[in-house]
C-alpha cells in the first residue's frame, strides 16, 4: 500500500504555507484525493510534482 501524505504534511516538507499546497492540487499541479474534508495526497504524485519541478530548474539554468 502506498503513502498518503495530507496537504499539512507535504506543506511541512516543502516548508511552504499549506495554502500554497492547495492551491497546487485546484491547479492540478499536485494530484490528490479528497477524503472527508481533507486532501491525501500519493507519495507516486508528490514525486512527480518534485521531478518536475526539477526538470524546470534545469531548463530555467540551461536556458541562461
Amino acid at each position: 500500500m502506498e503513502t498518503l501524505y495530507t496537504s499539512d504534511e507535504v506543506a511541512k516538507m516543502l516548508k511552504i504555507n499549506r495554502q500554497t499546497i492547495l492551491r497546487f492540487i485546484r491547479e492540478n499541479k499536485i494530484g490528490a484525493v479528497r477524503a472527508g474534508r481533507a486532501y491525501l495526497i500519493k507519495e507516486s504524485d508528490l514525486e512527480l510534482y518534485l521531478m518536475g519541478q526539477k526538470k524546470l530548474s534545469t531548463e530555467e539554468v540551461a536556458q541562461k
